[in-house]
Formats: C-alpha cells, structure tokens, sequence
C-alpha cells in the first residue's frame, strides 16, 4: 500500500500515529524528548503573546526525573515557568513565579518509576502558592490527575488531558481536569494568575504549530494504523480507523 503523508496534522488534536510512536518500549531512537524540547519552547513563545505585560514566562528546570530508558536528558527535559516581574523577587531579573507548567513523561506519571518523586516535589511547588498545570499527550499511562478514570478500561475516559491545579483553592491535589479524545481539538484552559486574574490558553493552536513547524507529519503513514492500536479504548480505535478510511478517500489516490 502506498504511504500517505502530510506536513499539515490531519486530525484535529494529538496524532495518535505520531504519539504511539513516542511510547514505543525501550527504543533508543525515540523522538519524544525532541518533540517535548521544540513542543515546550513553543509553550513558552505561546503564552508570552498572551500574557499582562508584568508577567513572563521562561524554561526551567523540570520537576521530573528522567530516565536512560526513555532516552531523555535533562538539557532536553524541560518546565515552563511564568514569573510575575514584582515583589518578592525570588529571581533577580524575573520575579517571583506563579504558575509552573509540566508536559508529563512516562516515568513520572502514575505507575512510573519516579512517581512519588514527582508527587512530593510536585506537592512542595504547590505549598509555595504556585499553580501546576500538567498536560498529559500519552495515552499508554495511566492519569496523574485525581479521580481521572483510567484510560482505556474506564467508562467515559480520555486518552489526552490537561489538569490545572490552582495553588490558592482547597484542595490542592485537586483540580480543573480537561479532556481530549481522538480527533477532537486539545482544549482551552483557563490559567490563575494573581489577584483573581486568568488567560485562557489554546493549547490545540500550540501544537498544531509544534506539528508543523516540527515537520513531524514526515514520520507518520496515516495508510498504516498506529502502533499497537489495541492500547486505545474500543470507542477509539474506531475513530482512529473511521478517520484513516476519509484520509485514504480523499488523498490516497495523489502522489
């Protein structure tokens, strides 16, 4: 069969192609630390366009532990952090920060190696007064987030999400948790900031344009289903081969 390609996602939200790809086991040419690396510098352009003028926001250090089974590093491996430019200046030329943002890897999510390494530092930020917000694009582990059903045994679950933990609400492992499936664009989160005030962030726009820019369409056949197909929800896998039989209408004649 032949391939079909595109620069262009052809679905709306997360490319379960490309995605199954990053959670190959033990692969050591896996490209998931360089789509975080580009995808989190992305982040950071993202929410500059958007926030108050005395805000800004800047890679850091991750809260994460890495692992040589992923293949990550820590120069690859970054948070994202957003300072307000006031008093108490923890940072002499940023500010104090408010909001820390982390794109979650295997071995810190729920079931990984360095989960409760992860959890307590994770609890230390939140304890400072700093808002996390976790994005979750691997559908293979299970939900950080609390009460999230796991996904793809539970009823009404999702592969994708993003959760936002507002440091100043009670309690504070709780969270607003937002939801993606398949083919369904990542959401618009909304990110406490002081004072009462927020900015609501597209994080679909944010990857689109990581997808692209990235040139990552040219690693995925989307005439081959993806990789292990049955770790996706019924529900999914249907959706997954439904939108790969339009693909294959509409494009699989060109070239």
């Amino acid at each position: 069969m032949m391939a079909i390609k595109s620069r262009k996602n052809l679905y709306h939200g997360v490319n379960p192609h490309l995605h199954s790809q990053f959670q190959r086991p033990r692969d050591p040419h896996s490209m998931w630390g360089a789509f975080l690396t580009q995808h989190s510098t992305d982040l950071v352009e993202a929410l500059n366009r958007i926030l108050p003028d005395d805000y800004r926001a800047v890679s850091g250090p991750s809260l994460q532990v890495l692992t040589e089974a992923h293949h990550l590093t820590e120069i690859e491996f970054v948070g994202i952090l957003v300072y307000q430019q006031t008093e108490p200046f923890e940072h002499p030329l940023l500010g104090h920060c408010v909001v820390r943002l982390e794109v979650l890897s295997p071995p810190n999510m729920s079931g990984g190696a360095f989960e409760a390494f992860y959890l307590q530092r994770r609890r230390d930020v939140l304890m400072k007064g700093i808002t996390v917000i976790e994005l979750d694009y691997l559908h293979g582990g299970e939900p950080q987030a609390i009460g999230l059903p796991d996904y793809p045994f539970d009823a009404n679950s999702y592969p994708y999400y993003a959760v936002v933990v507002d440091a100043n609400k009670r309690p504070r492992e709780a969270g607003n948790c937002y939801v993606a499936g398949i083919d369904v664009r990542l959401p618009t989160i909304t990110i406490p900031l002081e004072d009462g005030l927020t900015v609501d962030f597209a994080l679909d726009e944010v990857y689109q344009y990581t997808f692209e820019a990235g040139r990552w369409g040219d690693q995925v056949d989307y005439a081959e289903p993806p990789e292990r197909l049955d770790t996706y929800s019924e529900h999914d896998r249907n959706t997954i081969l439904a939108k790969m039989a339009a693909i294959e209408a509409k494009l699989g004649n060109q070239g």
